[in-house]
């Protein structure tokens, strides 16, 4: 929906995500191109991202939290979030009372 938003020449400020899979992360080049150009001009996002922990079968949730885990530290979720320029607040959570799928660093560039 938001990169159709930013084609209709649509500029959002606000994106309040109730729930989305982390795994939208992994669009193509050019997918994620469109979402990066879509967020330009957001100055709040909030997303939640279900990593399966509560949602699906106790057996596989571990399975989707490694593998978000691992997803997450090669930085494409700070590439989306620097994309934004004009952001003032940053709202992301995880779903469930697990370990953390992500370090600071893994969601924002130079954190320590």
């Amino acid at each position: 929906m938001l990169p159709e938003a930013h084609d209709a020449g649509i500029k959002l400020k606000v994106i309040n995500y109730g729930r989305i899979d982390w795994k939208f992360l992994e669009l193509p080049d050019e997918g994620m191109s469109r979402f990066k150009a879509a967020m330009k001009h957001l100055d709040y996002l909030h997303i939640l991202l279900p990593t399966g922990w509560g949602y699906e079968s106790r057996l596989t949730a571990p399975a989707e939290l490694s593998e978000c885990k691992e997803y997450l530290s090669k930085g494409d979720l700070v590439e989306l979030a620097l994309a934004a320029k004009d952001l003032r607040t940053l709202d992301i959570a995880f779903d469930g009372k697990f370990p953390q799928p992500a370090i600071l660093k893994y969601v924002i560039k130079n954190a320590t």
